[in-house]
């Protein structure tokens, strides 16, 4: 592997890391309003993060590398684009995942449709970033 998808992949992990560890906090804003932002000062982000990083880990490096080469020679607004199909993709493939794993039947359709929106929005931002030195605007 080279040393650039290398990096990629650790870049793309750690984001997919963050983003796991976020996602828990946003879940609590849902359920209890502004104090669930405390949620992140507890151990259920880590818990949570222990029981999905043998899908967020692989999935997370997997988008890395993937990412910069669909977002290259792109427009920002279109890499982006591209990116937020790919997030949505790879969120409904580890909540199947995890589903499967865990017997999570009872909140199969509300983590479908949450983290494929949250991981496409993530996923798209990164690669909006990614199509750097290209306008926003055309």
């Amino acid at each position: 592997m080279k040393n650039r998808n290398f990096k990629n992949a650790l870049l793309g992990i750690a984001l997919a890391l963050a983003a796991a560890y976020l996602y828990v906090g946003v879940i609590g804003i849902f359920v209890a309003g502004n104090r669930g932002l405390l949620i992140l000062f507890s151990a259920v982000p880590f818990v949570a993060l222990f029981y999905t990083s043998w899908v967020v880990i692989p999935l997370g490096a997997a988008l890395g590398m993937l990412i910069p080469a669909v977002a290259y020679g792109k427009s920002r607004g279109m890499a982006a684009l591209y990116g937020a199909g790919l997030g949505a993709f790879a969120g409904l493939l580890a909540v199947v995942c995890l589903i499967s794993a865990y017997g999570l039947r009872w909140a199969g359709g509300l983590l479908l449709y949450s983290v494929g929106a949250y991981s496409g929005l993530w996923v798209g931002a990164y690669a909006a970033y990614r199509a750097k030195g290209q306008s926003l605007y055309r």
